[in-house]
């Protein structure tokens, strides 16, 4: 064999061996993969993948769960950060690599307005909830927990020491 043919040879073979090691990665990987790096979300989400399909509401012995309300509400958040995700990912094509760049960190500002609202309308809820519970506990004729001063105790008529 010609010193020519074997290196022709070694690189087909190595170039065999490349794309064979890169279609077992892709493999492994799955879909995700290319979508993610272009921006587009995969044929099902992750969500979808992992959701128990909701129970027929045709028996009324069986009513939907109130966690099908969470369920709707992580699919929405999901639906909007993969649709966040290919509006940057269609502004992105035929940009410079630095309009690129700031587009990325507009993406991923949008995300985290977005996250941070949800996380504001949980802090709201278990506020008003608290103040809820307080209230009830105001009006109950039992002692209270804690925080109560003394002076605040002594002009309710109650003391510690007497209970």
């Amino acid at each position: 064999m010609s010193p020519r043919r074997f290196r022709r040879s070694a690189f087909v073979a190595s170039l065999v061996l490349g794309l064979q090691a890169l279609q077992a990665a892709c493999h492994t990987l799955g879909p995700l993969a290319f979508h993610w790096r272009a921006g587009m979300p995969p044929a099902r989400s992750a969500v979808q993948r992992h959701a128990q399909p909701a129970p027929s509401t045709d028996d009324p012995d069986k009513a939907q769960p109130a966690s099908s309300t969470d369920d709707q509400a992580k699919q929405r958040k999901a639906d909007v950060l993969a649709a966040i995700g290919r509006d940057a990912a269609k502004k992105m094509r035929g940009a410079t690599p630095q309009q690129q760049k700031l587009m990325r960190a507009q993406e991923l500002q949008k995300k985290m307005l977005m996250l941070k609202g949800d996380a504001g309308q949980r802090y709201k809820q278990n506020k008003a909830r608290l103040q809820d519970a307080s209230d009830a506990d105001a009006d109950s004729d039992l002692p209270p927990k804690s925080g109560m001063a003394g002076a605040d105790a002594a002009a309710a008529g109650q003391s510690w020491d007497s209970r």
